[in-house]
């Protein structure tokens, strides 16, 4: 810290005359060739569409996306099923993300090492997934060996093992990086300003849930909750890359149609925001962490799309907030917004890292935000630059087979249309500053706001 704060804006230009010159520059630039991409559109249909996703839903319920892409050499397939907080039991908070760990770990046919040795041996990826909404697995290996993966996927599904060694040091792990997060200030301010608006609520926890859950769970936990959650109407899996469809999809469906009937099992009642309230919170550490946090809509909701819009207008470092709070008065080392999304509920919520002592200021920024937000006060282009930064991240997020391949898993899941970028973009386009405006006003009112501020002990 001593050597950080005796840096000098002299020494800065120096070194940056120094090393960043154009005589030590190396450009690289990665252009698309298009002869090439004119012979591979003519090759295999265009796959850059929404609507290019072709579905089959199996006699049992299973619904099965299928997206060929030859441009990217290869296959990713993903299983997801509703899972996480909403289908946990109370006092084993936790277990969706351990139970996704353990799918990937034994299965009848292999234990854990033998997994992990087979998936390696051709490069390939075979990972678990777990969040507010879903739960699920992904393999991804090379063209050449799709039998491989949809084995994985296969075993993991219908012949999971939860093995009592497996399961314990899978456990131990999930409660070192419980651990982890908690030693953490930042993570553990984040976990705890949820706790405090989310109550009871099964959303108080995310999907790696809490110490005391993890260590109450045994392996027939995770068995029975795989029981209930591994149904035909409950499991999605989507298939993108490159792949003969004339093979592959037998090879899937055969296995996929043992799933049983049913549907997703019921979840608890909504939440219902508490009372406005503040709370303080006092731990070791050397920075104070505030947090603002309101209803947010969940994704089925109309206002989802002014809710990501308003999040991207509050986040960054081109952001009016970040401006006023970090570079014009320097009362923050970091100031930004964030959302927990489930399917009907949300939160929505303002942060900030500063000094001890300064507290009150930053919140009072966060007020004074929101009461220009509240008031219309958006001009077009910081409505234009918002809406263009959410269009070029979900560009540069589904470069991938496997980002494509779990937005499509997801939005089918949940009962959402899949969706072009040219629809993404209409949809946009449709905020105005007025819109916003009548979010704030109704969701981001101080009547609504659980405050949390966490001090040094």
């Amino acid at each position: 810290f001593e050597r950080v704060a005796a840096v000098t804006p002299a020494e800065l230009r120096r070194v940056l005359r120094g090393w960043l010159c154009p005589a030590r520059e190396n450009t690289v630039s990665l252009d698309p060739v298009a002869k090439l991409a004119a012979a591979k559109e003519a090759k295999a249909p265009s796959v850059k569409a929404a609507s290019d996703w072709t579905l089959k839903t199996l006699p049992n319920g299973v619904r099965l996306l299928l997206r060929r892409d030859e441009r990217q050499p290869n296959l990713h397939l993903q299983l997801i099923c509703e899972g996480g907080p909403l289908h946990e039991a109370a006092d084993k908070r936790g277990a969706s993300a351990l139970l996704a760990t353990l799918l990937t770990k034994d299965p009848a046919a292999r234990d854990a090492a033998e997994v992990s040795a087979a998936i390696e041996a051709v490069g390939g990826s075979f990972s678990p997934m777990s969040g507010n909404n879903t739960l699920g697995i992904a393999v991804e290996v090379l063209p050449g060996d799709a039998a491989l993966a949809v084995e994985l996927l296969r075993d993991a599904v219908l012949t999971p093992a939860f093995a009592a060694r497996t399961f314990a040091v899978e456990r131990d792990a999930e409660l070192a990086q419980l651990q982890q997060d908690e030693d953490d200030v930042v993570s553990a301010g984040h976990r705890l300003a949820r706790k405090k608006f989310f109550g009871e609520h099964p959303f108080a926890l995310d999907a790696h849930g809490e110490p005391e859950g993890v260590k109450a769970l045994k392996p027939a936990d995770l068995r029975a909750l795989w029981k209930k959650l591994a149904v035909g109407g409950n499991v999605v899996v989507a298939v993108a890359g490159d792949f003969e469809e004339k093979t592959l999809v037998p090879a899937l469906t055969r296995w996929l149609a043992k799933l049983p009937k049913g549907v997703a099992p019921a979840k608890p009642a909504r939440h219902a925001p508490a009372k406005a309230a503040t709370h303080a919170h006092a731990r070791e550490c050397s920075q104070a962490l505030v947090f603002d946090a309101f209803p947010g809509p969940g994704a089925l909701h109309a206002d989802d799309t002014k809710a990501a819009v308003l999040h991207e207008i509050l986040s960054g470092m081109a952001a009016r907030l970040f401006e006023r709070v970090r570079e014009e008065k320097g009362l923050a080392y970091f100031v930004s917004a964030s959302r927990v999304v489930g399917v009907e509920d949300g939160m929505f919520y303002l942060y900030a890292g500063t000094q001890p002592g300064k507290e009150d200021e930053v919140l009072g920024e966060f007020d004074a935000e929101l009461a220009r937000l509240a008031a219309g006060e958006i001009g077009a282009e910081e409505l234009t630059r918002a809406i263009t930064r959410l269009q070029a991240s979900r560009r540069m997020r589904l470069q991938t087979n496997a980002a494509r391949a779990g937005e499509a898993a997801v939005r089918t899941l949940l009962g959402l249309p899949l969706e072009t970028l040219a629809e993404w973009d209409a949809r946009l386009a449709e905020v105005t500053a007025k819109d916003l405006a009548g979010f704030a006003r109704g969701w981001l009112a101080a009547k609504k706001r659980q405050r949390l501020v966490v001090r040094p002990a």
